[in-house]
Parts: structure tokens; C-alpha cells; sequence
């Protein structure tokens, strides 16, 4: 069920060896522990020691409390189809998976964290999914509920383009949530065309402002969940501003 390509970098007999240790690994611990995403915890203490694929690609997993915390807001029904943009590892769509939905959809740019979700898929054995390796950008979807943690500072794409692509993939009443460095809410000339955009499409519901810390080690930058409902035309939506810098948690 995995392209073979991906496993392509295994050339000596000693190399499969550990790779099929590994996997039988994860499937013992996964039938152990179901709830448990275990290729995002391996990935995340990996990238903790080798940071490289942060620094150079943007790639900041999102930990588990906020991952949880984004889906209960969406409120995710058996009627749903859930989208997620940037999959990552795919621990939003394994959580959203929890409540039911009636399907699940990924797209993911980076070969390696699309080989880690096509590996969760099966080894969880979920059916009812779509996941799609390339440029979200390229492609066109079709949601009732989205939630995204897009790549930060990269050259390609500013983080408001994939909330307005988010936004432009939901249908009409659909909700989705994305969480983004402060510094995207902010008046200047950068952001707000892009605001413009997205208030033209849909409603700002909450902006919810996340400990400064939240990505530690592998990143410090301040951010805010925010989180639209996609209706036109309303003049007089008010927005609710959620403090949630102590979220419980320390270093």
C-alpha cells in the first residue's frame, strides 16, 4: 500500500533488516496503545536532535494538547469531511478520525512526513481517506471542516495564502482553524491583503493566543489559533479573543 519509491534509500540487506524491526516495533506498540500517535512522538524527538528538516523547510510538529484542543473546537460530526492541508505526520486528521468522520482528506509536500502518514494510516488501519502527495496549492478539495498548522517563514507561501486556500476548499458554512505565528494578525502592508482576502470569504470567530513557548525546542515564535466560519456578508461579527498562555503545561 506504500509507493516503493520511498524506500528506495534501503540498499543493503542489513538496512532492511532494521526497517522491518522497526515496523514490526510499531505495530506491537501500536496494537498496545491505539490513542497513541506514535510516528508524530518518534518524529518529533527525532527533528529535536536533528533540526534540520525545521530550519530549512519550516517543518514545526504541533504538540498533542493543541492538536486536540484545535479539533474539539471544529465540534467534528459523522457528516463531515475533514481537511488538512499541510498533514505533516498527520496528527490532526488521527485525531479528527476519533469523532467519526465521514472521511478524512491529507495533502503533503514533503516526501519523508507523507511516508509517515501513509505508514499511520496502515498501521491504524483506516479506509475512509484521501491523501494526496503535492503542492495544496495545485489541487482542489472540497471540506466541511479544516485544520492546518502550515509551514512558518518559508519563500514560497505566505501562512495567511494557506488559510485562504483552507477557507476557498470548505463549503459554504464550513469552519476550519489554523494555528500561525502572532505576527500574521498584526496591521501592516504584508498582512493585510491577504486579511482582506479572507474577511471577504469568511468571519473571524476567535483568536485564541497560544504560550510563547509552544513549540519548544524546535522553534520560539508566539502564535495564536484563530479559527473562521465561511459566511459572506457579515457586517457585524464580533470576534472573541481567548487567553490561553497558561494552558496547564511547563517545560
Amino acid at each position: 500500500k506504500i509507493e516503493i519509491d520511498i524506500f528506495k534509500s534501503l540498499t543493503s540487506i542489513k538496512d532492511k533488516e532494521h526497517m522491518y524491526t522497526i515496523i514490526e516495533l510499531l505495530k506491537d506498540i501500536n496494537n498496545k496503545n491505539k490513542p497513541i500517535d506514535l510516528l508524530n512522538k518518534f518524529y518529533s524527538e527525532f527533528s529535536k536532535y536533528n533540526n534540520s528538516d525545521g530550519k530549512s523547510l519550516g517543518i514545526v510538529l504541533t504538540p498533542h494538547h493543541i492538536v486536540r484542543l484545535m479539533t474539539e473546537i471544529l465540534n467534528i460530526n459523522s457528516n463531515d469531511i475533514v481537511l488538512d492541508l499541510c498533514t505533516g505526520t498527520g496528527s490532526f486528521l488521527l485525531e479528527a478520525y476519533k469523532y467519526g468522520p465521514k472521511e478524512i482528506i491529507g495533502c503533503e509536500y514533503q516526501h519523508k512526513l507523507y511516508t509517515l502518514f501513509k505508514c499511520n494510516i496502515i498501521i491504524k488501519g483506516i479506509e475512509n481517506y484521501i491523501l494526496i502527495k503535492g503542492n495544496c496549492f495545485e489541487n482542489i478539495f472540497k471540506s466541511t471542516k479544516s485544520l492546518i498548522n502550515p509551514p512558518y517563514g518559508t519563500k514560497q507561501n505566505n501562512e495567511l495564502e494557506f488559510i485562504i486556500k483552507q477557507i476557498e476548499s470548505l463549503e459554504n458554512e464550513g469552519e476550519c482553524c489554523a494555528i500561525i505565528p502572532i505576527g500574521r494578525v498584526l496591521n501592516n502592508k504584508s498582512n493585510n491583503k491577504y486579511k482582506k482576502i479572507i474577511l471577504d470569504i469568511a468571519v473571524l470567530k476567535y483568536i485564541i493566543i497560544c504560550r510563547e513557548s509552544i513549540f519548544y525546542p524546535n522553534a520560539s515564535v508566539g502564535c495564536v489559533i484563530v479559527y473562521f466560519k465561511k459566511i459572506k456578508n457579515i457586517l457585524d461579527n464580533m470576534t472573541g479573543i481567548i487567553d490561553y498562555r497558561n494552558d496547564g503545561y511547563v517545560l
